[in-house]
């Protein structure tokens, strides 16, 4: 309201605002939060999916909880200081590069491998392209030890090759690759036993690249049996045989056992 005389003005208020001013006090995250924040990471989950789960964990509403950003924060800053998962390929050459093998390790230490070395002769890590694929071997003395037998009493799987990434890409997936990381494998083998890693028999995925790798790699001094996994045995059937039934199954099984 204005006064004609003095020419002040009156402002008044009248019922609320349409639109309120938002809290600027932001919830913050708790020592529970962060807690099972921690859990929920580990497990590999995305921050959006922890905070969606924290109603229920806490019995709050989720207006009640910190923003999403919040979570996001806490979540990709201990991904990235505590499990080493980040994007930066630097990063996570370096911290490759502090585990190369050097015959110091504990048996029981887990220890990084590799076929091509880069110029200052640590692993080549590559940055997860075609041409420059992210590959990197991890064992231990222990591990590599139970190799050590004889090559008729056991099975050597080669079953980690179609390992996916997030995006549902093979992390191996040419003969190059596979026969690189095979043969990174029998130097490491070597190296710690002093001795030639030798096998029989080898149980691997229905694939060309994979068995011609594992041809060239323990073929050329060892007679090798490669036996295929019996899950592509059956695929590889039903492609063929459009109607099956139990009697056909169990028959396959029998012949699949009988060949071990």
């Amino acid at each position: 309201m204005e006064c004609q005389n003095t020419r002040k003005f009156t402002i008044n208020q009248s019922g609320t605002h349409n639109n309120p001013k938002k809290n600027s006090k932001q919830n913050k995250l708790t020592e529970a939060h962060k807690t099972h924040i921690r859990e929920m990471a580990a497990q590999g989950l995305r921050p959006a999916r922890i905070r969606n789960s924290m109603p229920r964990k806490f019995q709050v509403a989720i207006e009640g909880l910190p923003e999403l950003k919040v979570v996001q924060n806490f979540s990709n800053y201990f991904r990235k200081t505590k499990m080493m998962n980040n994007d930066f390929v630097d990063e996570i050459a370096d911290y490759i590069h502090t585990l190369d093998f050097n015959g110091s390790e504990a048996d029981s230490s887990a220890f990084t491998f590799g076929w091509r070395k880069d110029d200052n002769g640590h692993i080549e890590v590559g940055i997860g392209s075609d041409e420059k694929p992210f590959v990197v071997g991890v064992t231990s003395k222990k591990l590599l030890s139970r190799l050590d037998r004889p090559v008729d009493s056991f099975v050597f799987h080669v079953n980690a090759t179609f390992k996916v990434t997030q995006v549902e890409y093979p992390v191996l997936g040419l003969e190059t690759q596979y026969t690189d990381m095979l043969n990174a494998l029998r130097l490491m083998y070597f190296r710690i036993m002093q001795k030639s890693l030798t096998v029989y028999y080898v149980m691997g995925d229905a694939e060309d690249a994979q068995y011609k790798a594992i041809q060239n790699t323990f073929g050329s001094d060892n007679t090798i049996r490669i036996l295929m996994y019996y899950f592509h045995v059956i695929s590889n059937v039903l492609k063929r045989k459009k109607v099956w039934n139990l009697t056909l199954l169990v028959r396959l099984f029998e012949i699949y056992t009988h060949a071990l």
